[in-house]
């Protein structure tokens, strides 16, 4: 026998593994080209699928003004097609949670029945207080029947009393009983049409349209114009002077005669139907009591007076103007203090003027992509509708759907920052006055010493008055908040998320209040005081709500990081504010 050579036996049985081993590598090296040749496949596949959908995409966003206008014309033919009103002659009975109940007569109800008007009951009354205050979902159709029912009570108790004064005495009311009955239906009728022309989420667009329309109130501007184009038929089939209900809702109190100047004066004056009926009804909807109003006791102290005006061309012109018995300046004051009141905790809550500020970019950022889309289609929309097309037809990550998810998710934006323009000034006068009172001798008191009051910051020259250093409401409003915004923004480095930085600015001129267009009888009757100043207390605290309500405050998306938003606010304080050391 051979001798065994173990060194060979080992150096073949190494060879053979090795073989093993390689052949198990090519196997694995095959395994891996065939997946790959098909992961190869499968990614063609995918990126033929990709081609296809950005064909598709490219050929929906070409197809995206058609499909805009087409939504458009639906709308604008659900709203205002021809309506046949002789089919709803009938008495309409709402119940009515502030009323009880609210009727509409036979004689006019097609009036109420017309689809321009049930739109309102797709509008919101106070946009998005909601946000705020769950059950504020009620709606412009229910305050304006709640103005309507105002306006007929408020003009049947004056024309029943039938007493008139003027300069000359008091007399009686030379009315029949038929004019009596047109004047409260015309009363009526224009309580119940006065917020026709509000568009979606009702002021939360006035910004925007009045800046690209240039034009007053948009609710009274579009109101005239649908009551001319839309309801003009409806309301003289109802027997309803269409002129005299257009010249009491779009001309202003001093161009009108008889007692077309007194449903004016119910309709739109300090002491009007609709600011009583909204304030009682947003107060019981809100649960905010401070708006709880005397309806009752203000419209049993009305007054007509018979004012004459002695024109340049030698015409004389009488005008019953509205006036109230001396009695009811309590109660005028209480409705002066829960108007500014629920304004600073309500009309201007932080998060209601947030909302409305997202709203007015993401439209303004949605027609700038869409100029097919014009103002009076947009005014048209009712608040659903107008949110459904701003995420519909805007691609993912457009501001507009951002700021539409934002709405509808009620996502949390926090207040960075905020400075009242007007509350320096303020403390630096009851500084100077303090200052003034301490240097004289005075004689010892146990009144209770206040604490110190707190320095507020001082407000940049620019924006201490910054609608006077503005050129036009749409600078003031729209494009200086917007570069305010960007500015922010840049300095937080916050790129695409820049969108999360909002500013707001107050919503029109927030003057010292006034009040000389409030009359009071004098004692003899035989003319009127204007409350032109409340002295005391009460001018103290709507001067200090003035002062609250000027306001610009700052806002960022809870989801940053504490450190933009330190950066947010240091940017903020540096451009609204100037370091004061008190």
């Amino acid at each position: 026998m051979d001798e065994i050579n173990c060194e060979e036996i080992l150096k073949q049985a190494g060879l053979a593994e090795a073989d093993l081993r390689i052949n198990a590598a090519n196997e694995k090296f095959r395994e891996k080209e065939r997946q790959c040749v098909e992961l190869t496949g499968q990614l063609q596949d995918k990126i033929e699928q990709i081609q296809k959908l950005k064909q598709i995409e490219d050929q929906v966003r070409g197809d995206r003004p058609g499909r805009i206008d087409l939504v458009l014309k639906e709308n604008r033919d659900l709203w205002t097609e021809w309506y046949d009103s002789s089919v709803t002659t009938e008495t309409i009975y709402v119940d009515d949670p502030i009323y009880r109940q609210v009727l509409v007569e036979e004689q006019i109800s097609p009036i109420f029945r017309h689809p321009l008007v049930q739109r309102l009951g797709h509008i919101k009354q106070l946009s998005f207080s909601q946000l705020t205050f769950p059950a504020a979902t009620h709606t412009r159709l229910s305050h304006s029947l709640g103005a309507a029912k105002n306006a007929e009570k408020a003009a049947a108790r004056i024309l029943d009393k039938g007493v008139l004064y003027s300069a000359n005495g008091i007399k009686r009311i030379e009315l029949s009983e038929e004019e009596k009955r047109h004047l409260v239906l015309q009363a009526k009728v224009a309580g119940l049409l006065h917020d026709l022309g509000h568009g979606p989420f009702g002021h939360g667009l006035d910004q925007y349209v009045k800046a690209i329309t240039k034009k007053g109130s948009p609710d009274k501007v579009f109101a005239i114009n649908y009551i001319q184009k839309y309801l003009s038929n409806t309301i003289s089939n109802c027997g309803i002077d269409v002129d005299g209900v257009v010249r009491v809702l779009s001309t202003e109190g001093s161009d009108l005669e008889g007692y077309e100047t007194l449903i004016n004066n119910l309709i739109d004056s300090p002491l009007d139907i609709d600011r009583m009926d909204y304030l009682v009804r947003d107060a019981h909807m809100t649960g905010l009591s401070i708006g709880a109003i005397n309806i009752d006791a203000l419209i049993e102290r009305m007054i007509p007076f018979e004012g004459v005006i002695n024109e340049e061309d030698g015409r004389i012109t009488r005008q019953i103007l509205l006036t109230f018995e001396r009695s009811a300046i309590p109660y005028i004051t209480h409705m002066l203090y829960a108007r500014d009141s629920m304004y600073l905790n309500c009309y201007e809550h932080p998060k209601k003027v947030l909302a409305e500020r997202m709203l007015t970019k993401a439209v303004e950022e949605f027609r700038r992509k869409n100029e097919n889309v014009g103002i009076e289609d947009l005014m048209l929309l009712t608040d659903e509708e107008l949110l459904r097309m701003l995420i519909k037809f805007s691609d993912k990550n457009d501001i507009a759907r951002n700021y539409a998810y934002a709405i509808l998710r009620n996502e949390p934006f926090q207040e960075v920052f905020s400075i009242q323009p007007n509350r320096f000034k303020a403390y630096q006068e009851s500084k100077t006055k303090s200052e003034s009172k301490s240097a004289q001798p005075q004689p010892p008191s146990n009144e209770i010493l206040r604490e110190e009051q707190e320095v507020p910051l001082k407000p940049n020259p620019k924006i201490e008055n910054w609608e006077q250093h503005s050129l036009n409401w749409k600078d003031q409003h729209l494009d200086q908040p917007r570069q305010w915004e960007e500015r922010l923004a840049e300095e937080a480095e916050l790129g695409e998320e820049s969108w999360k930085v909002i500013i707001t600015v107050p919503s029109e001129i927030v003057p010292t209040p006034k009040f000389d267009e409030i009359r009071i009888l004098s004692p003899s009757g035989s003319s009127f005081d204007k409350l032109d100043r409340l002295r005391g207390y009460w001018e103290g605290v709507l001067k200090h709500i003035a002062i609250e309500r000027y306001s610009i405050k700052v806002f960022a998306s809870s989801d940053l990081s504490e450190a933009k938003i330190a950066k947010i606010y240091n940017a903020a304080k540096e451009l609204f504010s100037e370091e004061s050391s008190g």
